[in-house]
């Protein structure tokens, strides 16, 4: 009886007889697969040269996308919507912490941006999150020059209306290169 495999049912085995019946079996299972890696190698041989080139280009825009991503300043932003005048406000400088904000009240917050390169930096910067709805910024797109800072302000605004809860997100800044035109 075969042993049995990892999601509990029974591994597959082939097995051919020592005969040279056997052996004729292998080799046309071996036939098998090489007339079907043949197909796959004329069928790739059919791609164009257009084509190959739009995959490419496609596969360098999704991983320069994944690189930026994983490069970005991230930000864990909140905010505790209460009721009554109490203002709580947590002074961290690794998230844009708002603190307990009552109802129609608002702060603001700031991130200072450095660029430690001699060339130009693209600054790109989005909020997500439940959080969002809440935040205004006030730079969200802007050309840095070499060995410059910029600040940016993060305006929360809490409407009279809304609910008494935790709002979170975060805030990504991206630095892209500057290419001008």
């Amino acid at each position: 009886m075969p042993p049995p495999c990892a999601g509990g049912g029974m591994t597959p085995q082939v097995s051919y007889p020592r005969t040279s019946r056997g052996v004729e079996m292998a080799r046309m299972d071996f036939a098998g697969v090489k007339e079907r890696f043949s197909r796959l190698k004329d069928r790739v041989s059919r791609i164009s040269t257009a084509r190959l080139v739009v995959l490419a280009l496609v596969v360098s825009v999704v991983l320069t996308a994944a690189v930026e991503l994983a490069a970005a300043q991230k930000y864990y932003a909140t905010v505790k919507v209460i009721d009554g005048v109490v203002l709580g406000i947590n002074p961290l400088d690794d998230a844009l912490d708002f603190g307990d904000i009552p109802k129609g009240a608002g702060q603001t917050r700031f991130v200072t941006i450095d660029n430690d390169s001699n060339r130009p930096a693209y600054i790109v910067v989005w909020t997500v999150g439940g959080i969002s709805q809440l935040i205004d910024v006030d730079k969200t797109r802007f050309v840095l020059d070499g060995r410059e800072s910029a600040q940016v302000s993060f305006k929360l605004k809490v409407p009279p209306s809304s609910p008494t809860k935790s709002y979170t997100g975060a805030v990504l800044i991206f630095r892209l290169p500057y290419i001008s035109m």
